[in-house]
């Protein structure tokens, strides 16, 4: 025999207890004030719910999991921990007790009688063997109108719920609302920090690492931990010595030979936008996707294949706009990344870009650097093998840089040869006029300069030859500096001197053969 609840009128809430409702409301909200956990302003709703309502009445709050359906537990104080067990994690639908069904109708739902109800067919063995006769269900909605969860009221006989109690619960399902949105707010509030500080150490790690496979480890798994996926992978173009461009690629939460075996992408249907840097491609279940098993042999994973349902991919782009690769994620469950995750995900891949730009430069460099040190030390080589040296001389302040082959041909070691003064001391002094005539000739009149003089190196005397190369500013054409190269010609000297003793044997030799020519005709004659 069913019963009505006792004690009540048709019309809401009586007066004699509005007041002491209202105090136990307020108790409630001092908690969610103070920041009580969840758990407990949720079983102080449920037990205020049990107090005003009598009857033998026990009070279950179930909390509703957006992405999956399922129902999860939020509070029943008087319920067996054994039922509350069974019903955790219960998938809404049209046929799912009543709980279940007000979920999904967003829509008060009574049973009076669990034993006869077909929608708890499924069900009601674990309710009656736990002494649960009747329920019925409010649904705890947000105030945009989204179901949060649901208010259930059990009882260990045929009940039917009275206004009074249905009023009742539907006031304690919106401060119930209130405290779940309250608490959602500030978890997403923490999340919301740590992953702007994990963005912001991303940030930091990447812009400070030059190596390449390291800004594309450090993307890879950063990017990974902040949308969730159970596995992620760069696939990223680099360019060899060649200038031939393929494809690498890094892993993050998996092993690279699980992947070993497969090919690289090509650019099918779901793979094509983002190597073509055409956009974000989000699916909450890539095998249902009209672009997904297009390409022939396989029609989509090739067998072996991590299991790959929610599926995420973000052009990683260049400052100068070209596709440097891109950002892939899986998971094996329906709808796991949101709009969120993809923002995540894009924030991400800017700073890689950025971090890959300047790997790229910086290997550029590198390369530049490594080959002109190539070149310096071939150059080096061949100036010493030519007995050459460069330098600098700066008019203003007389200073003078040498290169080390200076220190041959001078005899004289770099660091005592830092001014022009230091340098002259080496030229014979019967030259250091004339190098100091075409000296003033470059700082009065901005003439070029050449000199061949002699110095002394090792007690001996050495010729050398210099020229240089006159700097002048802009403006005024006013000389600044002469960058010149300078060369020991003393083999070259010794040879001219060779030839012209012996252009003098030779001129000697045929003068002789003319004098005895001149003697020998009268002779003859004679």
């Amino acid at each position: 025999m069913q019963k009505a609840l006792s004690g009540t009128s048709p019309s809401a809430i009586q007066a004699d207890v509005a007041l002491e409702l209202l105090r136990a409301e307020n108790r409630i909200l001092e908690l969610l004030a103070r920041g009580a956990p969840l758990s407990d302003i949720l079983d102080a709703l449920a037990l205020t719910a049990e107090a005003f309502i009598g009857e033998n009445s026990r009070s279950a709050i179930l909390l509703l999991d957006q992405p999956t359906g399922r129902l999860l537990h939020g509070a029943a104080p008087n319920l067996p921990a054994s039922y509350n067990e069974a019903i955790h994690g219960l998938q809404i639908g049209p046929n799912v007790g009543t709980c279940g069904r007000a979920a999904f109708l967003n829509d008060i739902v009574i049973t009076t009688d669990i034993s006869n109800d077909p929608r708890w067919e499924q069900y009601k063995h674990l309710a009656l063997a736990n002494g649960l006769r009747s329920a019925w269900s409010t649904p705890i909605s947000s105030s945009g109108g989204e179901v949060l969860g649901t208010f259930g009221v059990y009882y260990d006989e045929l009940v039917t719920p009275s206004d009074y109690a249905r009023d009742l619960v539907q006031l304690l399902s919106r401060t119930a609302a209130l405290a779940i949105e309250r608490k959602r707010a500030e978890r997403e509030n923490a999340v919301f920090q740590q992953q702007i500080e994990a963005l912001y150490r991303t940030g930091l790690s990447l812009s400070s690492e030059r190596e390449l496979q390291k800004v594309v480890q450090a993307a890879t798994d950063a990017a990974r931990e902040l949308c969730g996926a159970e596995f992620g992978a760069f696939f990223y173009n680099v360019i060899d010595h060649k200038g031939e461009s393929y494809m690498l690629y890094t892993l993050s939460g998996v092993e690279k030979e699980k992947f070993s075996s497969f090919p690289m992408p090509r650019n099918t249907e779901v793979f094509a936008p983002t190597f073509r840097g055409e956009g974000v491609v989000r699916s909450g279940n890539i095998c249902k996707d009209p672009r997904y098993g297009k390409n022939a042999p396989r029609k989509g994973m090739p067998e072996g294949h991590i299991p790959v349902v929610s599926y995420l991919a973000v052009p990683v782009i260049s400052r100068t706009g070209s596709v440097l690769g891109g950002l892939f994620f899986g998971h094996s469950q329906p709808d796991v990344f949101t709009a969120n995750s993809e923002r995540l995900i894009t924030s991400v891949a800017a700073q890689a870009a950025i971090a890959l730009d300047n790997a790229h430069l910086h290997e550029n460099l590198t390369k530049q650097l490594k080959l002109a040190e190539e070149v310096q030390q071939r150059l080096s080589i061949a100036q010493r093998t030519a007995r050459l040296a460069t330098w600098e001389w700066d008019l203003e302040t007389s200073e003078v840089k040498f290169t080390p082959g200076s220190a041959e041909i001078y005899g004289l070691p770099l660091e005592q040869m830092r001014t022009l003064d230091d340098w002259l001391k080496q030229v014979h002094p019967d030259d250091r006029d004339e190098v100091s005539k075409r000296i003033e000739a470059v700082r009065n009149r901005g003439e070029e300069y050449g000199a061949e003089y002699r110095v002394f190196r090792d007690g001996t005397v050495h010729w050398v030859l210099s020229r240089g190369h006159v700097t002048r500013e802009p403006e005024t054409g006013q000389p600044l500096t002469i960058v010149g190269l300078s060369m020991d010609i003393t083999e070259r000297k010794k040879s001219e001197e060779a030839l012209r003793q012996s252009e003098k044997l030779a001129a000697t030799g045929r003068l002789a053969a003319t004098i005895a020519h001149e003697i020998n005709n009268p002779l003859e004659a004679v």
